[in-house]
């Protein structure tokens, strides 16, 4: 498995998959996230690949050589529950040694329509390795747990990161 930069072939698939992985109100417009990626080199839009096909997507921001923040990860819909997640996963992990923080929709909101899916994503990044950080990150009407497999530091720098790209998100500490 690896993991390689969009490209003008690859970029139909990538807007595919992200559209078929996140609802609406998650997603940011794909000129934007290419726009993102074009202004600034520590921020990657790319494809996973198993031999010559793509089995799933990834966009992330290097947070330092050894710290990353993954905006969206998704496995593409036929090559789910393969164990292709775990494997990038782990991939990321060893590339990016002293943490990935990433966000997981919040549970447990009465008006949520998807919560037993929100609650497998959460397992999902518990089983490998996340921890959850207890704190929430809200932007527009969303509310997101911060899982990490870093440190706290490694959460401030996200915060700043995100604080840079998107000055409208804010932060919480989660009450439980």
């Amino acid at each position: 498995m690896k993991i390689v930069s969009i490209d003008n072939s690859t970029k139909d698939y990538w807007e595919k998959t992200y559209i078929e992985a996140f609802p609406p109100e998650e997603r940011l417009p794909f000129e934007q996230l290419v726009k993102m990626t074009n202004d600034n080199d520590h921020i990657h839009l790319s494809i996973i690949k198993k031999d010559e096909e793509n089995v799933g997507i990834l966009f992330h921001g290097e947070l330092s050589d050894t710290e990353a923040y993954v905006f969206f990860f998704a496995i593409d819909n036929k090559f789910r529950n393969g164990g292709y997640g775990t494997k990038i996963l782990s991939m990321l992990k060893e590339r990016f040694p002293d943490g990935i923080i990433l966000e997981s929709e919040e549970l447990g909101l009465p008006d949520s329509d998807n919560e037993e899916q929100r609650l497998r994503r959460y397992n999902f990044y518990l089983r490998n390795g996340f921890k959850d950080s207890k704190h929430l990150m809200k932007i527009y009407d969303l509310s997101f747990h911060i899982l990490t497999t870093g440190s706290e530091d490694t959460f401030k720098k996200y915060q700043k990161f995100l604080n840079d790209i998107q000055p409208e998100a804010w932060f919480t500490e989660e009450n439980n």
